[in-house]
């Protein structure tokens, strides 16, 4: 909860420091805080633990927010979406890397603190590897480097020629001047009405993702393996498993997101994490009567994360940074962030009463809730993959169609086609001519 109630700050203090040097620093902060874990054994002071996991909960708060960030303002406008995803990968080996040591390498009563020391491993490693990586090159023509902003493209492009991209940061900085510096309360305020839309989305794919019920399966997979019969030398495999396939499949979808679309990939992904977390609430609650039911609920939760993985896990943090303007970008990531960890945490608090009362019926009510998340999908989501910052925002105005490759926001003048199949009744003729001239002419769509 720490890390995500400090976002908005973090996010304050990378555009202060870039985001480069702020990732640089924070790794002072995460040595700092293993160093509090790994001392707490030998201290015998179990304070020290909490003050260490406090403190890791900050540098979580920057890194998990800014390393994603930099991903994308970094990545070229047709490899956004796979990029992004790379985190969600490395996330994952970090998470199974994790498994196996807590399981197999470390005695249960003495090696913990060894475990949490090794968090400060990947900071001492990126100590030595940051200061050669490029800045982001948005982020360094805001400042008005705009000498470091055309050498930054040219490294990671390997182009020697930038002048397209160098225009698109142009447009977008002016554009950034005009406007006035938007807060967290603005963007709640909805102190500009185009910001309804993408907040409300903003907030649901977030809230969504952990209302499926991911880390109830997560924090509590050998309780729940217990629940499907399994014994310890099993449930010490599958609690492996789900980090082999969480890599697994958040590898391929690296490839499939750019040329599938991050619309698609969520709602297909959700929409079989709603199918198999039905199955596995009764197969859990009948299997009492039938043994082999407990490989249906083994097979139920590998099917639901190599679902999960496909889509839900990464694409809310893809498609939040794409719909909106760089103005209440941050804000707006900010929220959404929160409603994940706060949605997190309710899972946590609820899931083991729930379990006591409902048994395997419970994963009834996340059936429910992954139900409601493809609903929001398949009629609010608007695909954003290859499309110009302009066309986006563009796409949330009032009476325009989200899913719209124009700058207008309507690819159809007589009508707007929406995501559900619905013609919008309402339409102003207007001088489609001089419109779309002036998109054709245009040669500084900005993108994300």
């Amino acid at each position: 909860m720490v890390q995500y109630l400090t976002k908005s700050t973090w996010l304050q203090i990378c555009f202060l420091l870039l985001l480069n040097h702020t990732l640089l620093f924070s790794n002072f902060i995460s040595i700092v805080g293993a160093l509090f874990m790994g001392l707490s054994y030998t201290t015998n002071y179990y304070e020290i633990v909490i003050v260490g996991r406090f403190v890791i909960g900050l540098y979580g708060g920057l890194s998990i927010t800014i390393v994603p960030l930099y991903l994308i303002e970094i990545s070229p406008a047709n490899r956004r979406g796979g990029i992004a995803i790379i985190h969600q990968v490395i996330l994952n080996c970090g998470l199974l890397i994790a498994q196996i040591l807590g399981i197999y390498a470390f005695d249960y009563n003495t090696g913990w603190p060894i475990l949490l020391a090794l968090t400060a491993v990947p900071s001492i490693i990126q100590l030595f590897i940051l200061p050669f990586c490029p800045e982001s090159p948005r982020l360094l023509f805001m400042k008005g480097k705009e000498v470091k902003c055309r050498q930054a493209l040219m490294r990671l492009r390997g182009l020697d020629d930038v002048d397209e991209e160098m225009k698109e940061l142009e447009e977008e900085a002016k554009e950034q001047r005009q406007s006035e510096k938007v807060g967290i309360w603005d963007v709640l305020m909805i102190r500009n009405p185009d910001w309804k839309k993408p907040l409300i989305i903003s907030v649901c794919v977030h809230a969504g993702q952990q209302l499926t019920g991911i880390n109830a399966i997560l924090f509590y997979s050998t309780e729940l393996y217990e629940l499907t019969g399994l014994d310890d030398r099993q449930t010490g495999y599958a609690v492996v498993g789900i980090g082999v396939i969480s890599i697994v499949t958040s590898i391929i979808s690296i490839f499939l997101v750019d040329k599938f679309g991050r619309r698609n990939l969520l709602l297909y992904s959700v929409a079989v994490v709603t199918v198999s977390s039905t199955v596995l609430a009764f197969s859990i609650s009948f299997q009492y009567r039938f043994d082999w039911l407990k490989w249906i609920s083994l097979g139920m939760v590998y099917l639901f994360l190599v679902a999960f993985h496909f889509g839900a896990a990464s694409i809310p943090f893809v498609i939040v940074h794409e719909i909106w303007s760089q103005g209440p970008r941050a804000a707006a990531m900010s929220i959404s962030a929160q409603a994940n960890w706060y949605s997190n945490f309710l899972v946590g608090l609820l899931f083991p009463y729930l379990k006591d009362i409902m048994n395997g019926y419970t994963f009834l009510i996340f059936a429910m809730c992954s139900f409601l998340y493809t609903l929001m999908t398949a009629f609010y989501v608007p695909e954003t993959k290859g499309r110009t910052f302009e066309q986006i925002t563009a796409s949330f105005k009032s009476g325009s169609n989200p899913n719209s490759t124009s700058k207008s926001g309507s690819d159809d003048p007589a009508g707007i086609i929406y995501p559900a199949g619905i013609i919008n009744p309402v339409y102003q003729p207007e001088d489609t001519e001089s419109t779309h001239g002036a998109i054709n002419r245009s040669t500084t769509d900005t993108y994300l």
